[in-house]
């Protein structure tokens, strides 16, 4: 399995002892070596001499591409390059859609072949290409309009010149040219009619409200209503 530790590294057990590494940065875990800019750190016990380390990937190195060129779906490939004694180390993200944010909890499995190459394949939701989501409800609802607005003016503009009898002249040639005139004047009317009532409603309101519910209760009404029920 993947983890992190308390200092932040990735690590994944393998055959050969553990492996840190951090994607982008160089890990915590400390190995003397003669790399300036680790990427991964190897670390294992030899009998008799105690625990060992190697540095398996200079961060500079880092180069990304596609597990299956022809295909996004499959993941990506991180490979570091000139580790000590030429280690690599290639870090496989596979596509799993499942996993949120990073591959911290995904399973990870730490391949050495051919020898001095350390493999990590790790799952990760990130390693999935970003798929484009199709028109939204508000475009598609545009887009028709358009091709509304369209087809009703050069459709009725042609149809008033070739097929009306006797065909329009002028400006008449539109679609309700004289509906189209009176629009903004319409908007205008409309528009200065919800100004006045909305300030008047602002204005008056609460006073409407309460005699509205004086009146409810009053026995001009109540008298009526009781009767009825009766």
């Amino acid at each position: 399995y993947v983890q992190r530790d308390q200092h932040g590294d990735m690590h994944v057990s393998g055959s050969s002892g553990q492996i840190f590494f951090q994607i982008c940065n160089p890990p915590k875990q400390q190995c003397a070596s003669q790399v300036a800019v680790p990427a991964a750190v190897n670390t294992w016990a030899q009998a008799g001499t105690g625990p060992k380390c190697a540095v398996t990937g200079s961060l500079p190195t880092a180069s990304w591409s596609l597990q299956d060129p022809s295909d996004a779906k499959g993941g990506v490939k991180l490979t570091y390059t000139d580790g000590d004694e030429s280690r690599t180390t290639v870090i496989v993200l596979d596509c799993d859609p499942s996993v949120s944010g990073t591959s911290v909890h995904a399973t990870g499995e730490l391949i050495e072949k051919p020898r001095l190459t350390y493999t990590v394949h790790v799952a990760a939701g990130d390693a999935c290409p970003i798929v484009p989501k199709g028109l939204s409800w508000g475009w598609i609802t545009i887009i028709l309009l358009i091709v509304f607005l369209v087809v009703y003016f050069v459709g009725g503009t042609a149809y008033n010149v070739k097929v009306k009898q006797p065909p329009e002249e002028g400006m008449n040639v539109i679609p309700q040219w004289a509906y189209w005139q009176l629009l903004p004047g319409l908007i205008k009317d409309g528009c200065v009619f919800s100004w006045k009532r909305g300030r008047y409603l602002a204005r008056n309101a609460p006073r409407e409200i309460r005699e509205w519910y004086r009146g409810r209760n009053s026995k001009e009404l109540t008298t009526p209503i009781a009767a009825a029920a009766e």
